[in-house]
């Protein structure tokens, strides 16, 4: 299954998506570095989708399967 458009993410607003499917992650976090390195991020999820922010600013996808998690943020935008 092809995730989500990553621009798709980007234009959207953290209150276009359902709350329990937004994982809102403050700046200082580590697990915003761990997401731009193309890393899960340590707490679960919702089944499915989820929308990655920072501070309110959406920065791609995450999906939760039933035994881990798959970064959907692009490989040529990794740090």
């Amino acid at each position: 299954m092809r995730p989500p458009s990553p621009a798709l993410a980007l234009a959207l607003s953290v209150d276009d998506i359902q709350p329990e499917r937004c994982v809102n992650l403050p700046a200082d976090s580590d697990e915003v570095m761990a997401y731009l390195h193309g890393e899960p991020l340590g707490q679960p999820l919702t089944p499915g989708w989820n929308l990655v922010a920072v501070d309110g600013y959406p920065l791609g996808w995450m999906r939760q399967l039933p035994d881990r998690q798959k970064n959907a943020y692009p490989e040529a935008w990794r740090l």
